[in-house]
């Protein structure tokens, strides 16, 4: 068939993509409850309003703008869903200001209406925003907030790379979207972005139920044009705008004065705000500056402290992170604004000739802070340092997965093994090899000889390898340096080990030797040391140091397992010691021992039986290993049930063997392994009743002829107990034993067999010839053995727990030292404080439970990083306040200090001690003068925890803010120019060199009268704002809507204009 012949019929009722978009905006913004909006409110009461605020300016510095809210993205909400136009894909967002409150509408002022066209003037929630100066100038948000004061907006934004660039492109989405919105009865303002995305351009419309339209328009050039640097330029250009169309009064003809045009009765105000940028701040104004000592005033405070003693070593994290020629500070931008919150156009003048916008003229000024951002930060210098002081350390993890010896480059060279028998095989896995010492000795050579200059070049402290760093670690007495941890008593229930315990010290010791050194040597060639003394103290049964001494015999599962090992070593050397007492006492019996055991280890205080080991053949009546005799609570000798006249003796029992905790967990593991069969069964009672048999045991040793109920009697008291006549009965029947008449045993172990049969199992033995629960050697051994051979990882699993509870400790100091000079400074502290310096520690806890490092360190981080804010804008007042002053700010708290000997005796021996008292920063009011201490302390608080702080230029505040600029300028200029080129900037008198011309004379004295007397330089940007609701568009008989013009200069960088123009679509 051929083309001609095909017959094609063309579906003119298929919906086109321009009706397809319509109808899916309509869709989705019904969704969105947006449709049939109407919150009318007549354009007289608003100018109402306005009146009131103009007539209020300028006291507006003491008022709160909604503005601020506006800057936290909490309270903004967003709702997305996607949609086509064509092949061109785009993504719609509802934007919403959640903590906006509905608006009182204000009573008119006057008695009489206003015309009627005045009357019927609508005015939406859209328009009241862009007429409300409680709504300018927000600190951060989109940028449609900052153009327009919008709580509520749509945009339309282009995907794939899309760009709406062209004019007809615009006008066609605008135009169909406008119609979508007048369909549905939409109020919310809609924009579709166009241009690149950075450019950060929107074209916008507004429709409004009855009869108006606002187009919303931008432009930008990144120079500015010379016909819009001033006020008065961009003035005329809004009066133009207003009017673009034509005049009715031209057309027919009515002669008007220019005092009655309608441009002349057009009531436009002005809000208006300069900003001033400083970034680049002199050496001195740094917080991390590493060619400067700390200043003086600072050094009251523990986290600027530099003189460490050696023990602090082993109680806090010390961190060196700066070296000569480092500087960082967490401040990134200071922002100041002076604002002219709403003004007429008749009392301002600003052209090329005059300017009445002087910044001391300007009724509110206000300073934002813009800091770093620790997560995204690239810089080789840290801010956070006691937190990367733990990060570095844990990291460790990730750079080596071999053990400790090995990560440092050290192989173990092994034996031949046809010349070592079995026996010295076993003592080499027991005792640490003298290779390794070898091999450990050069690097402790070099590694502690710089620890040594770093660490311990005071007090006398000579440390020319790890011996002696473990020496003085070991010797340390905790008057000098322990801390309790009822000090912090939320770090008292984490898992880790108590300040200034040995798993303390050591971990401490390894974290900040690694932190100076940055070698994995350093942190190797302590570790062995240590462990080479542990082994030392289990040799010479001597009782490690720094061990809770109650913890001897068991073992606290509250902290961590590095703390654990070392409570378990503690408990084998008390074994040891007892055992070495009894063999003194009972000569015989160890002369037996040494006899038949001599080459065993004389550490084997019980036989190690076989279980199948024959009955004794001593006598039976014999009784051994008696105690004392057993009592009741009346303190009534209690004798034999069949033997009436043998009392009952207590026996001597073992004690029961400590388990750390990950040895019962792999016990529990191989409990819930085994099955159900009859054989694991019994395996699994005598597992778990090791410790009952051998009471058993010792009990028929010490009572020759007793009975299961006597055992009983004694072992669980609780079990024997006054029985019924119905249980008498029961347990009376089918006995052949002489039945006590009125006491038996509890139901529950009649009932259970196992205690019974355990019985009948247990032979008379004493302790003397029983298997040892608790084989104290065998632990020991093990324990040493492997900490000898730990890994990297195991190692950081072991202190890790220990370093993070340091860390938070270190910080939460840093935090209470801040906290306690706000509160001695300011007149109400708690509702300052709450807010300042906000610490989750229910969120660190379950970080730390789970172990999770990276989590801890970014937890530490944000509260860290805010202790840095807080210290670093202190800084920049104290340095501002002594530039501008010129007296030391120390003396404004040399009253607060201690005066008194005995203070400063309690002072020195805190010092001594490792503590640290309460600082003397409590400022004087006397000696501030103009300068309230309120004033200055409460300004560093709310750059932290406001977006902009708002103050008047009168305020002493500002005297320092323009005091910090004036030094950057100052510094700017000097690192600009060469010494020969600078002018005389501290000498009065012109120099006296000679100059070129008259002009170059000039400048050199307007510089120098820049940079003697303080003032802000030139301003970054200047924003300014024209509104008015008087002007009718777009003909003179049209009703009269609201009208608004935003303008940015930013010289060099930026020009931009916004404009919200509304015409009357009924009567135009």
């Amino acid at each position: 068939m051929s083309e001609e012949d095909v017959f094609e019929i063309n579906d003119f009722s298929t919906s086109s993509d321009w009706e397809r978009f319509i109808a899916d905006l309509e869709e989705i913004l019904t969704q969105w409850n947006l449709g049939g909006a109407n919150d009318d409110l007549s354009l007289e009461e608003d100018d109402a309003k306005s009146d009131k605020i103009g007539a209020k300016q300028q006291g507006a510095s003491t008022t709160t703008a909604s503005s601020k809210l506006f800057s936290d993205p909490s309270l903004w909400t967003q709702q997305q869903d996607q949609l086509k136009f064509g092949k061109v894909a785009f993504t719609l967002t509802l934007y919403t200001f959640q903590n906006a409150k509905p608006e009182e509408k204000l009573e008119s002022t006057s008695t009489e209406r206003p015309p009627s066209s005045k009357s019927m003037r609508p005015l939406n929630r859209a328009w009241r925003e862009m007429n409300s100066i409680d709504h300018d100038w927000p600190a951060s948000g989109h940028p449609l907030v900052r153009y327009y004061g919008f709580s509520q907006f749509i945009v339309l934004c282009p995907l794939k790379l899309e760009t709406i660039d062209t004019e007809d492109r615009i006008r066609h989405l605008l135009g169909s979207s406008a119609i979508a919105l007048n369909n549905i009865n939409c109020e919310v303002p809609f924009f579709c972005q166009i241009c690149q995305p950075s450019r950060r351009l929107f074209s916008g419309v507004l429709n409004i139920n009855n009869g108006y339209r606002t187009y919303f328009d931008m432009i930008q050039f990144s120079d500015v044009p010379p016909s819009f640097q001033y006020l008065s330029d961009l003035m005329v250009l809004f009066k133009k705008k207003l009017y673009p169309i034509f005049s009715y009064s031209s057309v027919h003809r009515e002669k008007t004065s220019p005092a009655n045009s309608p441009i002349e009765q057009s009531k436009i105000r002005m809000s208006i705000r300069f900003t001033y940028l400083l970034s680049a701040w002199p050496p001195q104004y740094l917080q991390f500056n590493g060619n400067a000592p700390n200043h003086p005033a600072l050094e009251q405070f523990v986290y600027f402290r530099a003189d460490f003693k050696p023990f602090e070593l082993l109680f806090r994290p010390i961190s060196f992170q700066l070296v000569a020629n480092q500087y960082a500070d967490p401040l990134k931008q200071l922002q100041l604004a002076t604002t002219w919150p709403s003004v007429s156009e008749e009392l301002i003048t600003d052209n090329e000739f005059h300017s009445d916008l002087q910044p001391r003229s300007a009724p509110k000024w206000s300073l934002r802070a813009l800091f770093l951002d620790p997560k995204s930060q690239k810089s080789s210098i840290v801010l956070c340092h006691t937190t990367e002081w733990l990060y570095a350390f844990i990291n460790l993890r990730y750079k080596y997965k071999s053990a400790l010896l090995q990560a440092c480059g050290q192989q173990i060279e092994s034996s031949d093994p046809s010349d070592v028998d079995v026996r010295s095989a076993l003592d080499r896995l027991a005792s640490p090899s003298n290779q390794i010492s070898n091999q450990l000795f050069n690097v402790q050579k070099n590694v502690f000889g710089q620890l040594e200059k770093n660490f311990f070049a005071s007090d006398g402290a000579k440390l020319s390898n790890a011996d002696d760093s473990v020496k003085f670690l070991f010797e340390q007495t905790a008057s000098e340096g322990l801390e309790d941890d009822s000090e912090n008593p939320n770090c008292a229930q984490l898992k880790s080990s108590p300040v200034g315990s040995l798993s303390w010290r050591i971990s401490l010791l390894l974290a900040n030797s690694f932190t100076e050194q940055k070698n994995i040597s350093t942190v190797s060639a302590i570790w062995s040391a240590f462990v080479e003394r542990l082994r030392s103290h289990w040799k010479n049964c001597q009782l490690l140091p720094f061990i809770d001494a109650q913890q001897t015999e068991s073992i606290d599962y509250g902290n961590c397992l590095f703390h654990q090992k070392l409570q378990m070593l503690n408990c084998c050397i008390q074994q040891k010691n007892k055992r070495e007492q009894k063999s003194t006492t009972s000569l015989k019996l160890d002369d037996k021992l040494s006899e038949k055991d001599g080459n065993e280890d004389d550490e084997d205080e019980f036989f190690d039986c076989p279980e199948d080991e024959p009955e004794s053949t001593t006598d039976a009546d014999k009784p051994e290993g008696q105690l004392e005799v057993f009592t009741d609570s009346s303190k009534n000798v209690v004798y034999l049930l069949e033997k009436p006249n043998r009392p009952i003796y207590i026996p001597v029992t073992q004690d029961p063997a400590p388990m750390t905790e990950d040895h019962h967990y792999r016990q529990m593991q191989t409990l819930a392994a085994m099955s159900n069969n009859p054989e694991d069964v019994k395996l699994k009672i005598r597992l778990q009743s090791s410790g009952l048999l051998s009471d058993m045991e010792a009990f028929k040793a010490a009572n020759p002829g007793a009975t299961f109920e006597d055992f009983i009697r004694w072992h669980s008291p609780r079990d024997w107990i006054e029985l019924d006549t119905e249980d008498h009965e029961k347990s009376s029947k089918g006995s052949n034993k002489k039945a006590v008449p009125r006491f038996g045993l509890s139901r529950r172990m009649r009932e259970s067999t196992m205690w019974g049969e355990i019985w009948e199992l247990a032979r008379q033995v004493p302790i003397s010839r029983q298997k040892r629960l608790f084989d104290y050697t065998k632990e020991a051994e093990g324990i040493l053995h492997w900490l000898q051979n730990v890994t990297v990882n195991q190692l950081i699993e072991l202190v890790g727990p220990i370093l993070a509870k340091a860390t938070l400790i270190q910080i939460l100091q840093f935090r209470q030292e801040i906290l306690d000079f706000v509160s001695d400074n300011i007149s109400e502290p708690k509702a300052t404080t709450v807010e300042l310096l906000p610490f989750d520690f229910n969120s660190f806890e379950v970080q730390f439970n789970r172990g999770d490092y990276d989590g801890l360190c970014l937890e530490l981080s944000t509260v860290e990083f805010e202790v840095v804010k807080f210290y670093s804008l202190l800084k920049k007042i104290i340095f501002a306040y002594e530039s501008d002053v010129k007296k030391p700010f120390k003396d404004l708290y040399t009253s607060a200090q201690k005066t008194t000997a005995a203070k400063q005796a309690d002072s020195r021996t805190a010092s001594n001690r490792g503590t640290t008292l309460k600082s003397a920063t409590k400022l004087g009011s006397a000696i501030l003068g103009t300068f309230q201490k309120d004033d200055l302390i409460k300004f560093v608080t709310r750059l932290l925890l406001e977006p902009d702080v708002e103050f008047s230029s009168s305020n002493c505040i500002s005297s320092l803010v323009v005091r910090m600029f004036s030094d950057s300028s100052r510094f700017q200029y000097e690192s600009s120019t060469s010494v020969g080129d600078r002018v005389g900037l501290n000498s009065e008198e012109p120099d006296h060199h000679s100059l070129s011309d008259e002009s170059e004379e000039v400048t050199t004295q307007k510089k120098r009268l820049v940079f003697s007397v303080p003032q802000l330089p030139a301003p970054t940007g200047k924003e300014f704002i024209f509104r008015t609701q008087t002007v009718a568009r777009p003909a003179p008989y049209s009703r009269p809507s609201s009208q608004r013009l935003y303008c940015l200069i930013s010289p060099k960088k930026d020009f931009r204009i916004a404009t919200a123009f509304t015409e009357d679509t009924a009567y135009f």
